[in-house]
């Protein structure tokens, strides 16, 4: 089935109610996802993508989810994506992870959510081009490292870290995003007090959208930064 799909039963089912994780190597899992292009394996407990056997994960998908696992092997899980080349959305939300994959050859990844981790660095992301859309929310950020080649980033979370004490400080590697339009940062030292808007919006002039609160009209900012096509 080349349409979306979940997986909610069968042996699956059995790893997301284990204590601990098991390996599934036995099952043809790669068969039976052949030619799918959406996968959710959300909550199930995984320490690694190995344990669902050689080559498991289709290359034709485009969405895969695997929020809520255990990934114990940062460049195993690295290695395991990039072989998925099709790859637009990434979710890698509250996997235990202490740095972010270095994900390499997803040149169509277009949206990732990688928050509620336990990050001390944003290192990972330089090959991730083509982000328009980037969580990485409820992390323990600092500051941003390594975001400068995300020149096609519209929007980007970063609430609910430790980033600060000032904007210039904490973000300027993202100054290059010259097309980011929403920004969420509250949750963070730098957003205490009103006077961090002025200091964002001098760092990102094509900002739109501050934590949900409009900072210039929306015509203005095209003008600024105008969209890439």
């Amino acid at each position: 089935n080349g349409g979306n799909a979940t997986v909610l039963g069968g042996s699956v089912q059995n790893v997301k109610e284990a204590a601990a994780p098991v390996n599934l190597a036995n099952e043809d899992f790669g068969k039976l996802w052949a030619g799918w292009t959406s996968l959710s394996l959300k909550d199930l407990n995984l320490a690694n993508l190995a344990c669902l056997g050689s080559a498991a994960l289709p290359t034709t998908l485009t969405t895969l989810s695997l929020q809520g696992n255990k990934f114990a092997d940062v460049d195993s899980l690295a290695a395991d994506l990039s072989r998925l080349v099709n790859l637009d959305n990434l979710d890698i939300s509250s996997c235990q992870l202490r740095k972010l994959p270095c994900l390499q050859g997803l040149r169509h990844l277009t949206r990732l959510d990688a928050h509620g981790n336990m990050l001390c660095t944003s290192k990972g992301l330089l090959q991730c081009t083509d982000l328009r859309w980037l969580s990485l929310a409820h992390n323990q950020l600092r500051r941003l490292e390594e975001v400068e080649m995300l020149q096609r980033l519209d929007e980007l979370d970063l609430s609910h870290n430790q980033l600060g004490p000032t904007p210039h400080a904490a973000l300027r590697a993202a100054a290059a995003c010259s097309h980011l339009r929403v920004l969420h940062i509250h949750g963070n030292p730098l957003a205490q007090g009103t006077g961090h808007w002025l200091q964002l919006t001098n760092l990102f002039p094509s900002l739109v959208l501050i934590d949900d609160r409009r900072v210039r009209p929306l015509h203005i900012a095209s003008r600024v930064a105008p969209r890439r096509q």
